[in-house]
C-alpha cells in the first residue's frame, strides 16, 4: 500500500492544495493544516501490469488525502463536494 510520503517522494503529485479551516480562514490556534490533491499512478499500474492501484492515499487521521486522477475524475462526475471544491481553491492555497 502506498503512503502519502511515497506518493510525494516519487513525484506522482499533480495537484496539491490546502483544505478545511486553513482554506476558509477559520483555523484556530493549534490546529493542523489539512491538505488534499491529485496524484497520477505510474503507467505500469494504470495498464494493469502491477496490481498496486490505489484510488486514494491518506494519512492515519485522513487529514491529508490524495486521489488518483481516475478516482478524482469519477468524483467530479458524481458532483462530489470535496472534488468540486478542489476546482476553486485560490492559487496561494
Amino acid at each position: 500500500m502506498k503512503t502519502i510520503k511515497e506518493v510525494e517522494e516519487k513525484g506522482l503529485v499533480a495537484y496539491k492544495y490546502i483544505r478545511g479551516s486553513a482554506l476558509y480562514g477559520t483555523m484556530v490556534e493549534g490546529s493542523d493544516v489539512d491538505t488534499s490533491g491529485v496524484y497520477i499512478a505510474p503507467i505500469e499500474v494504470v495498464l494493469g501490469f502491477d496490481d498496486g492501484y490505489q484510488a486514494q492515499v491518506s494519512d492515519e487521521k485522513h487529514d491529508n488525502t490524495y486521489y488518483e486522477i481516475k478516482r478524482w475524475l469519477e468524483l467530479l462526475c458524481q458532483s462530489n463536494p470535496n472534488a468540486l471544491e478542489s476546482l476553486f481553491v485560490p492559487k496561494d492555497k
